[in-house]
């Protein structure tokens, strides 16, 4: 009986399906660029962009649009050419956006590569965010904001 129930369900939603008519649907509109400085936030060790998933919902709640945020996903194993990958999405959004600078974001690991990134363009970045990773190298007239804890561990042993 439980079989014949399924079997009858499973067929009955099969056939009540249509297909859906894509002449009645809307095309997905591109988000357009707030005006604001585009930012790129890069994740730490073992991570992923999936991260900043909260932090993108606050930034669009606060004025920014979706063309306006980026997450710059690396292989925190190794392997790949972080640098040049990250100057590829930077040349990406700028082009994208309009802008001249990026706001990086580093968290934990990913300071390290915000702050390499830096030194090698400091032209392209307006502003650098250190959350919980190392300190900064050297203090020079691109701002830095440097945010970490004494429970950080990354922190704390540098």
């Amino acid at each position: 009986m439980k079989k014949v129930l399924f079997y009858t369900l499973f067929i009955s939603i099969l056939f009540s399906c249509t297909k859906e008519n894509s002449s009645n649907e809307l095309p997905i509109e591109e988000p357009t660029p707030s005006g604001k400085i585009p930012i790129i936030f890069v994740h730490g060790f073992l991570a992923s962009g999936d991260t900043y998933e909260k932090q993108v919902k606050r930034f669009t709640s606060n004025g920014y649009s979706l063309a306006d945020l980026y997450t710059f996903d690396w292989n925190s194993l190794g392997g790949t050419t972080t640098q040049q990958d990250l100057d590829k999405l930077v040349n990406d959004v700028l082009a994208k956006t309009g802008k001249t600078q990026v706001d990086l974001v580093g968290h934990s690991a990913g300071t390290g590569i915000v702050q390499t990134y830096l030194a090698a363009h400091k032209s392209k970045v307006k502003h650098l965010v250190l959350l919980a990773g190392f300190p900064p190298n050297q203090q020079d007239s691109t701002p830095i904001l440097n945010i970490y804890s004494s429970f950080d561990f990354i922190a704390s042993n540098v």
